[in-house]
């Protein structure tokens, strides 16, 4: 049995999914959001239970200049684990059984609020892909902000391959080149023996405790229980780069300071070999937006409009930009 108090759906939202003829309502979905970053990525069962490990390359031998008759001291190379973890995003949606039956189909009521559900977590994961942090919040997962957080080089090695857009204060932008797996590039994990991606169970009828009512108090509700268990690996800081500091002010003023070609060309040239792994520029709507505007002022090659497999897509050097909502026009700037 369930407790549950104010987030149950109501006679007042079946409602608002209801058609007059009391059929179900297809819902406009004005809070969907693209978020590509999601499917791009590829996943990786954990090596090591609700955690990943991988061991990266730190240090290289070094031979030794010799003349004739005399000896070579040996050398190695070094070697480093990480280890990342994963979290557990989970979700119910519970409707009265006799409110969900009221007028019939009480399947397609549950689909249409399902769908709500999934786009919920998606936008969640795509936010955390890109903004979590196990250090301040110890039951999700670090996102790949965290591993880009500094463009001093003397504060991270990372900050080589993150290119600072001159912004202060808190309306900066920031504009992602990532390489997905299978190798070096970026891996979603998940633990050893469970499923990949969005988990949706069909619960069927749950008995609630109805906590604002007389102790022991029941009804009987069809259940969905929603979970997502990931983590994010990143295994070679070189495969990836951040322009960040895009001041959006500024940006729409077309300052110099804002000028998304020049920063993105200075971020590209800072990356490793794709080395096999599938490489994304993701930015949201306003740098997008202005990246375009800014090619077609200045008749710039570099930026072009290419079909690939019968969809549009604006390229940056042979590169996909895809737009990704879940990217802030509010970060602060990075020092």
């Amino acid at each position: 049995m369930a407790t549950l108090g104010g987030t149950a759906l109501t006679l007042l939202d079946i409602a608002k999914m209801t058609n007059p003829d009391g059929s179900v309502a297809k819902i406009i979905e004005i809070l969907d959001q693209t978020n590509e970053v999601v499917k791009d990525m590829v996943w990786e069962e954990c090596n090591d239970g609700d955690s990943h490990q991988t061991t990266i390359r730190t240090g290289l031998p070094s031979g030794t200049w010799r003349r004739y008759n005399e000896g070579v001291a040996p050398s190695k190379g070094t070697t480093a684990q990480v280890r990342v973890q994963t979290g557990m995003l989970e979700d119910r949606s519970v409707i009265d059984k006799d409110l969900a039956e009221k007028g019939g189909n009480p399947e397609a009521k549950r689909a249409v609020e399902a769908v709500a559900h999934i786009q919920g977590l998606g936008q969640q994961m795509a936010t955390a892909l890109f903004y979590e942090d196990e250090r301040t919040n110890p039951l999700r997962f670090t996102g790949l902000s965290a591993h880009y957080a500094s463009i001093s080089t003397s504060t991270a090695a990372s900050a080589e391959n993150v290119i600072d857009g001159g912004g202060s204060g808190s309306d900066n932008l920031s504009i992602w080149f990532v390489t997905h797996g299978p190798f070096h590039g970026v891996l979603g994990v998940y633990p050893k023996g469970s499923k990949s991606g969005l988990d949706h169970k069909n619960v069927g009828l749950t008995k609630i405790i109805d906590s604002t009512g007389a102790a022991g108090s029941a009804y009987w509700a069809y259940e969905d229980w929603f979970q997502w268990k990931a983590g994010l690996c990143v295994p070679d800081w070189r495969m990836n780069a951040r322009v960040c500091n895009v001041d959006v002010s500024n940006l729409r003023a077309e300052s110099s300071d804002a000028n998304l070609i020049k920063l993105m060309i200075r971020a590209e040239e800072t990356l490793a070999n794709a080395a096999g792994g599938k490489r994304v520029i993701y930015c949201n709507r306003t740098a997008k937006a202005w990246l375009r505007i800014q090619a077609e002022d200045k008749r710039n090659s570099t930026v072009t409009l290419e079909t690939i497999g019968g969809k549009p897509f604006t390229m940056f050097n042979g590169i996909p930009v895809v737009t990704c909502d879940a990217l802030l026009n509010t970060e602060s700037a990075l020092t």
